[in-house]
């Protein structure tokens, strides 16, 4: 899964004024990054074995675009692995054990395990969903931001 938000301003950000978006992403996202520069073009990514964020400002032919790109197989891995194994996992032996000892019966502690493996799941995909919204949403908000930058430097010239 990926997440992607796009805008176009009319207009070239100067090159000198290229700098100050690279600034923004970097505060608004609490991260030093990677940055790159060729001619009008700035890249930016995250440099988290956490996150895989790629931004990109172009400007080109009267327009400048902003794009920010976010693949979420990390956030999958941590948040399905953490809960998953740590829930699913460490409370899902504990509760066979507690089936035997209370139901004293296999099919009734495979039963509750089952429950809690799916509990996980459903925890899992809960919080895995609320925070690809999240940052689908800081993303937006980041993009816009850019945006408006964008368009006050162009206006301003």
């Amino acid at each position: 899964m990926a997440v992607m938000y796009e805008v176009e301003v009319a207009g070239e950000v100067p090159d000198s004024e290229m700098f100050v978006l690279v600034d923004t992403i970097r505060r608004r996202l609490g991260e030093a990054g990677q940055f790159g520069s060729i001619g009008l073009s700035v890249s930016w990514s995250s440099n988290s074995k956490n996150r895989r964020l790629q931004i990109s400002i172009l400007s080109r032919h009267g327009k400048t675009t902003i794009r920010a790109d976010e693949r979420m197989p990390p956030l999958a891995g941590a948040v399905f692995g953490g809960v998953m194994g740590g829930v699913g996992g460490g409370s899902g032996g504990l509760a066979f054990a507690i089936g035997m000892a209370g139901f004293h019966s296999v099919a009734a502690s495979l039963g509750l395990w089952s429950a809690i493996i799916g509990g996980s799941y459903l925890l899992a995909r809960t919080i895995y969903g609320a925070q690809v919204r999240r940052r689908g949403k800081e993303l937006r908000d980041l993009v816009e931001e850019l945006g408006a930058q964008a368009r006050d430097t162009i206006e301003g010239r």
